[in-house]
């Protein structure tokens, strides 16, 4: 006798069939979705228990346990012999050859080490291939899974016969006859559930949180937000993904202290967390146009200098050399190289044209390097040469940096 609910579940699949009744799952859960604190993490994986479908499970799992007992009989050698030898002996055919017990046992021992070898290959390859079948049979159970949708904000019942599919298909990699050595396939299963709704990567987490704040302050929004709600939010899937759990989401958020942004204006944002509270702290204002000394005409007053090396440039002096080259007061560049090399991170890029995006590219490279603490250094190839005396007047302050 089954347990009731296993009786209750058997009955209303007859009723409903396995859809129909998975969709009736599906709407109670909506009918009760208020009551739920977060249903982006409720599951709910409901067995087809149909007779049909179960009895193939069953009958795998039997097969197996009968090869399994005769497998262990089969280890007994000496058992076998045995009774092998109470057979023969009682044989009218042995007692024509009147061969003795000592001759009789020698020639059966030889003929059960060959049978007994035989069959527990045999037996074997049955019992492994039972296993896979049964495991096989019994995630074809579960073909539909409810959960809730992030796009429709309601609970939805999916097929998820792909990664069913995909999952069998994994159980030829197992070559064991023990059914404990499948259990890595079926925690495979579940993950493959998991990771197709949940985040584990912190960095992807962060990267979304980041882009959100970041529009924000584009809007002029820049009052303090609790850190608690903007984890919450990353929780209820306000970011479109979800984290896999809360200390992920908690980390993520986290890290963006001191993270630094710049807003269209030119002005740069860092974001700051202090006693549960994130803030967003100016640290340059909207850059004002270039009015500087322009790249003169006529007879150079020295020596022509094609290249310009500056070096330990904090993120202040990256947005104001990407104002001044983007300016065209040093020329026309051939192309620029940045890189940066501490503990903690080793970058290197090359810029080779659409120097007119080099506000933007550098926004998006102080974000980098604010965010590790590092310093850069920059090396302009122009086209044209300009006297060092002229470069110097254009950089003003970051000439100080040359090289």
């Amino acid at each position: 006798m089954g347990d009731p609910w296993d009786a209750y579940l058997a009955h209303r699949l007859d009723e409903k069939g396995f859809t129909g009744l998975i969709a009736e799952l599906a709407s109670k859960m909506n009918d009760s979705i208020e009551k739920i604190a977060r249903p982006l993490y409720l599951l709910s994986l409901v067995p087809n228990i149909k007779e049909a479908t179960l009895n193939s499970l069953l009958d795998a799992v039997a097969e197996y346990e009968a090869s399994r007992g005769f497998l262990e009989y089969l280890q007994d050698k000496t058992s076998v012999l045995g009774e092998l030898m109470e057979k023969a002996v009682a044989s009218a055919a042995v007692r024509r050859f009147e061969l003795s017990r000592r001759e009789l046992q020698r020639i059966i021992q030889q003929r059960v080490e060959i049978e007994v070898g035989v069959a527990n290959s045999a037996t074997q390859a049955r019992m492994m291939r039972l296993a896979r079948e049964a495991v096989s049979n019994l995630l074809t159970l579960y073909r539909r899974i409810v959960a809730y949708d992030l796009v429709k904000r309601a609970f939805v019942h999916e097929d998820i016969s792909k990664l069913v599919g995909k999952t069998t298909e994994s159980l030829s990699e197992v070559t064991s006859v023990d059914l404990n050595k499948y259990a890595d396939i079926l925690g495979s299963f579940f993950k493959g559930i998991v990771v197709t709704r949940y985040v584990e990567d912190v960095n992807k987490l962060e990267e979304v949180v980041e882009k959100h704040i970041r529009e924000r302050l584009e809007k002029g929004l820049i009052s303090e937000l609790s850190v608690n709600d903007v984890v919450e939010s990353l929780l209820q899937g306000v970011y479109g993904i979800v984290p896999l759990n809360g200390e992920l989401a908690k980390m993520a958020v986290e890290r963006l202290n001191g993270i630094q942004t710049e807003l269209p204006d030119g002005s740069l944002i860092e974001i700051a967390i202090e006693a549960g509270a994130m803030k967003f702290k100016a640290v340059m204002a909207p850059l004002a146009p270039l009015v500087g000394p322009p790249v003169e005409e006529g007879p150079p007053a020295g020596p022509l200098q094609n290249q310009i090396v500056l070096t330990g440039l904090s993120v202040p002096d990256i947005r104001s050399l990407a104002q001044v080259v983007k300016g065209g007061r040093l020329g026309e560049p051939d192309k620029i190289k940045v890189s940066s090399k501490t503990e903690n991170i080793e970058m290197s890029m090359e810029i080779k044209s659409r120097f007119e995006d080099l506000v933007s590219i550098s926004g998006a490279l102080a974000s980098i390097l604010s965010r590790y603490g590092a310093p850069a250094d920059v090396q302009i190839l122009l086209k044209k040469g300009l006297p060092a005396d002229r470069i110097k007047a254009v950089l003003e302050e970051l000439a100080k940096k040359m090289k």
